[in-house]
């Protein structure tokens, strides 16, 4: 990635009932900025991050995390090392 530049990262979260919430995370800190759509089905959640990455985020791990609070364990997360330049 290049440092000072906008991206738009999306996560999709797919068969969750109810639809799952999702959240982004870069190490502890969660990220706001972004968006969340479900289908009209309700099988697929989608989120969109704009992010802007620096080069202080390089090396750093930027994480979606998809929760379903009426299920038990119900914590997904994938998460990727930024390489930032």
């Amino acid at each position: 990635m290049s440092a000072d530049r906008k991206y738009e990262i999306e996560c999709q979260a797919i068969g969750s009932r109810p639809p799952a919430k999702i959240t982004w995370w870069m190490g502890n800190l969660e990220l706001h900025g972004h968006s969340q759509k479900v289908s009209e089905d309700g099988n697929v959640s989608t989120s969109v991050l704009s992010i802007t990455p620096t080069r202080e985020d390089h090396g750093k791990a930027l994480s979606c995390r998809a929760t379903n609070e009426l299920v038990r364990n119900g914590i997904r997360e994938t998460a990727m090392k930024l390489n930032v330049f």
